[in-house]
């Protein structure tokens, strides 16, 4: 989308106003639950104050679309990974980029830290997984098995492993130390987009362009169940705990988010869909979870331009924040010149016309 502006007493163009789009392709939680960093189309990062009014702070530094976002768990330090081939380290509190790491020769699609902090993996188009020393910024290991672009890594709980997930449709399970791939996971049918360990460590689960979910055991390396009603590529997914219940694998449900623009609820138990949510109007990239805002709630984002806060009691969208466009707020209603499309595109990324 393109807008010129014309001065009607030369004929010049003035300005020429790119198009803006601002999709929220990822999210994370700080550990305290006080922030909620996210990654947009725009090449900026935003930090989400969720302690007091939900306002945004806008840290640039991309200069590429910022795919993933992770807080470290230990230290005051947030790492986002772009299409501008970087990975970016930053103090969250000062807002200030500790670090550039370069290496990879592609896009990097998921950043993840491991859970004492030391250590940062990758996943990038160029078909690689890295892992990074956080403290120097060195790569330490370089993982190749994969045949096309790596769209996610996730650690398992204790750290010991690395899984990662690939346009070639294999899920892959790794032993940290070694670098070595221990188990190759087949099944889905197109791109794998989504991984996430269940929290004992038990399970592995997986989210797929063949619009269904993988659950996969770590111990017998089986699939174990396989969650089918999304009507199109799933593109996140989380583990969520049932309320009351002791900390098991079947004691957790799934959280899964589509481009179909749904979140649904997977009950382990039955492979059934419990609950599915609407209120996006774009793909749902993105989902983070909460235990204390000020309830338990799923954060999601979409290329709708928003996210939205989902109460898990009640399965109700409560807040819905959008970051500020490019001319919210501008009068326009007395500006002669513009033709009623130019009126709307104006008005579309932020202006007002009473």
């Amino acid at each position: 989308m393109q807008l010129n502006l014309w001065n009607i007493k030369t004929g010049e163009c003035d300005r020429t106003i790119i198009g803006h789009t601002n999709s929220v392709l990822a999210i994370a939680l700080s550990p305290d639950g006080s922030l909620l960093a996210s990654g947009h189309e725009d090449q900026n990062i935003r930090l989400w104050n969720l302690d007091r009014d939900e306002s945004c702070q806008t840290i640039p530094g991309h200069t590429n679309r910022v795919w993933s976002v992770a807080f470290a768990p230990t230290e005051e330090i947030l790492a986002t990974g772009s299409a501008d081939r970087t990975i970016k380290l930053w103090n969250y509190k000062t807002r200030e980029c500790l670090r550039t790491i370069i290496g990879h020769s592609s896009w990097v699609w998921s950043v993840v830290f491991s859970p004492d902090g030391n250590y940062l993996a990758s996943a990038s188009y160029d078909q690689t997984v890295k892992i990074w020393e956080v403290k120097s910024g060195k790569c330490l290991q370089t993982f190749t098995s994969h045949t096309a672009s790596v769209t996610a890594v996730a650690f398992s709980p204790d750290g010991n492993y690395l899984a990662s997930c690939s346009f070639d449709q294999t899920v892959k399970l790794w032993e940290v130390c070694t670098g070595i791939c221990i188990f190759t996971f087949t099944g889905h049918t197109n791109s794998v987009w989504a991984i996430v360990f269940s929290p004992d460590g038990q399970q592995l689960a997986s989210g797929s362009f063949d619009q269904t979910i993988r659950v996969w055991n770590i111990a017998t390396r089986r699939c174990t169940h396989i969650l089918t009603g999304h009507t199109a590529p799933v593109t996140s997914i989380s583990y969520q705990p049932i309320q009351n219940a002791i900390l098991a694998a079947d004691n957790w449900q799934l959280v899964s988010g589509s481009f179909d623009q749904t979140i649904r609820h997977w009950n382990l138990q039955t492979c059934e869909c419990t609950q599915t949510l609407t209120g996006h109007t774009g793909i749902v990239y993105s989902l983070a979870m909460s235990a204390s805002f000020p309830k338990e709630v799923i954060f999601s984002s979409s290329f709708d331009e928003s996210i939205k806060v989902w109460n898990l009691e009640t399965n109700n969208c409560f807040l819905s924040m959008r970051s500020p466009r490019p001319y919210e707020g501008m009068q326009i209603t007395n500006v002669k010149g513009l033709t009623p499309a130019q009126k709307s595109t104006l008005k579309a990324l932020g202006a007002i016309e009473n």
